[in-house]
């Protein structure tokens, strides 16, 4: 069984010629593990639709309508749609109906509110599918704990492959139906080799992991680089389809080319360094070079002959530049700035034993940063959960 909760990150490339050519939308990133601020994204449009009333009760020109109706942007239902029809058809293959789910989070973690209004939608659905199928039933409990938590409190059955975990205050044990990781995708978050133990044994295990080691794997740039032939594509996607895709891409480049090749891309790099980015296969935000400082790294990595197939190079998207106000809890009143903004797309899907139980493209979000920030999230305090308007 696997469930997939995934966002694509686009930004609209306005290097246009000539007022009559349109803009374009391309890929920044395909993210696999950990996908946050969905259920703070679906609510923001809701803070933003009030705002707009407000402003037009107080002046005559008509304020900006928010792109999608509140209500319609159903992230936080959708994904918990995706883990409670996982952990029904866990429940319903394995005859585990005390299962219990983890998610699996970091140390003092900060967003977990994003996580608790997950965990109400997937026990809510998971309450409705029991009414309709099988009558009122007891509720999996969600335990929320961190790897390092989790050593020593888990096993793996040795007969069929069930993962074990046992509450260390309670010492109450129960089979594991459902992991959702909300960390797993920095090296901060394995601080020892226990932490590695216990993400192997989760793998090992017939729990569904929300991703797997091959989902979180597909998120990384390197697969988006090999994903960038359009060949490659055509053997997943119809022709058309295929090619459809590909139009979203803008330039990815591989480093680890032999010689010709990679004095021409250097040669490339160095005429214009400000066109490309240099990304690491990294997740969690602040991790990419940009400008200058990306033949300071190249030399650095060719001068200690390191392997340059551990980074990917990529043409600058220039998205278009717009004023807004941001409003930080560190500051006592609101900072206008120029900004630039960026969509991340969701979609969830569970397949279990070939079948594809649901596949749903479920909503968006969109964030804004001060334009002088070249790389940074909303966990780092660069940027701001935003609503897409139409003027």
């Amino acid at each position: 069984i696997q469930v997939g909760v995934i966002r694509s990150d686009y930004m609209i490339d306005d290097l246009r010629k000539t007022p009559e050519q349109a803009s374009k939308i391309y890929l920044v990133e395909y993210n696999t593990i950990s996908v946050s601020f969905g259920a703070h994204g679906s609510q923001i449009q809701g803070v933003h639709s009030d705002v707009m009333q407000h402003a037009g009760g107080m002046r005559v020109k008509q304020p900006p309508k928010i792109a999608v109706e509140e209500g319609k942007n159903k992230i936080t239902e959708d994904i918990g749609l995706a883990l409670s029809s996982g952990w029904h058809e866990y429940r319903k293959k394995y005859n585990a109906p005390s299962s219990c789910i983890l998610f699996i989070i970091q140390k003092n973690e900060r967003n977990i509110f994003d996580h608790c209004k997950i965990e109400r939608s997937t026990l809510k659905l998971i309450k409705a599918n029991y009414d309709k199928q099988d009558g009122k039933k007891k509720l999996p409990v969600v335990f929320y704990v961190t790897f390092e938590e989790l050593f020593g409190c888990i096993k793996v059955n040795e007969s069929d492959g069930a993962l074990i975990y046992t509450h260390p205050a309670s010492n109450l044990s129960a089979e594991v139906a459902l992991a959702y990781y909300r960390s797993g995708y920095t090296p901060d978050d394995y601080k020892s080799e226990n932490c590695w133990d216990v993400r192997t044994m989760l793998e090992l295990s017939r729990a569904i992991k929300v991703p797997t080691i091959s989902q979180q794997l597909s998120g990384t740039k390197k697969i988006q680089q090999l994903l960038y032939s359009e060949k490659t594509l055509e053997k997943y996607l119809p022709k058309e389809i295929a090619k459809t895709v590909h139009d979203t891409f803008t330039g990815i480049y591989p480093l680890d080319l032999p010689r010709p090749e990679s004095d021409k891309l250097l040669r490339m790099i160095k005429s214009n360094p400000e066109n490309y980015v240099l990304k690491p296969q990294r997740e969690g935000g602040g991790n990419n070079i940009y400008g200058k400082d990306i033949l300071i790294t190249l030399n650095d990595l060719i001068a200690k002959n390191q392997p340059l197939s551990a980074y990917i190079l990529m043409d600058m998207i220039h998205p278009t530049v717009y004023k807004n106000y941001f409003v930080l809890p560190d500051k006592n009143q609101e900072v206008k700035c120029d900004c630039v903004g960026e969509l991340g797309v969701w979609g969830v899907y569970v397949v279990s034993d070939s079948n594809m139980i649901c596949n749903i493209s479920s909503g968006h979000i969109y964030r804004s940063k001060n334009v002088s920030e070249l790389d940074g999230g909303v966990a780092s305090g660069r940027a701001v959960l935003d609503s897409v308007c139409f003027y």
